[in-house]
């Protein structure tokens, strides 16, 4: 099941981050075949939690699951369009963004680290609270949102 992961700011307009899931769902269909089974989360960084050149920055992140070894001739057209959509979507300058097509075994990896990180008998509550968090916001908001703060 492919993944796309994103961090902006906490203040971005739920508008914003909608229309950004429709086009970044759309894009992934476009560029890689099907959209189908697609996840995309929404990390949601309060103020002063993020830094560009040692300043408080808002900070703009997409990581989009492709296949292994997936041809650099398809990969950099697909993160030219999700960059020039969002940007478009959000209204800013393209060099605020950062969009990236990992491989399947580096998003994995990456999540696996991510749970690592918590002392093992943390780790079952912390998921099922994020699996609860990421259905109620979906629901409520239009967007699964997990909390990076723990």
């Amino acid at each position: 099941m492919p993944k796309i992961i994103c961090t902006v700011p906490a203040h971005t307009p739920k508008a914003q981050i909608l229309q950004s899931q429709a086009a970044f769902t759309a894009l992934y269909a476009e560029h890689f075949g099907s959209a189908k089974g697609l996840t995309i989360v929404w990390m949601l960084t309060p103020a002063g939690q993020t830094f560009q050149a040692g300043q408080p920055a808002d900070i703009y992140l997409a990581m989009i699951e492709v296949e292994n070894d997936l041809a650099q001739r398809i990969r950099e057209p697909a993160m030219w369009a999700f960059t020039l959509r969002w940007a478009k979507i959000l209204a800013i300058d393209i060099n605020r963004l950062m969009v990236t097509c990992a491989d399947s075994s580096t998003v994995n990896a990456y999540l696996s680290q991510h749970r690592q990180r918590l002392r093992p008998i943390r780790r079952v509550p912390f998921l099922l609270s994020s699996l609860y968090h990421l259905l109620r916001s979906r629901r409520a908001n239009g967007f699964a949102q997990l909390r990076i703060n723990l």
